[in-house]
């Protein structure tokens, strides 16, 4: 059954509903899809068992982290492609020998 149909049978609050419809779209279906409804029970379920994290000090921080790896990655790509460099430079001296 589908979002629209089926939900608002169960849950009678429309704030509860409108928090919901969007989860249905992180399953790759629309609110009119077959098994919607389905799909956004299992997704109430997970989050109400497991919990949703936040971040400590709001969710830019996720993107400060996320910069910061990415940026540390970038050094050592960095510096591994010189050492690769330098090594693929000395190999034809090598290969003479």
């Amino acid at each position: 059954m589908s979002f629209h149909t089926d939900l608002p049978d169960l849950f009678v609050s429309k704030a509860l509903l409108a928090n919901l419809a969007p989860w249905v779209l992180h399953s790759d279906l629309s609110a009119e899809s077959p098994l919607s409804s389905t799909m956004d029970k299992v997704t109430a379920t997970s989050v109400e068992m497991a919990g949703l994290p936040l971040v400590k000090g709001g969710s830019y921080k996720i993107v400060e982290a996320l910069k910061s790896i990415m940026g540390n990655a970038t050094l050592i790509f960095k510096l591994l492609k010189k050492k690769l460099v330098r090594l693929l430079l000395s190999l034809p001296r090598f290969l003479k020998r």
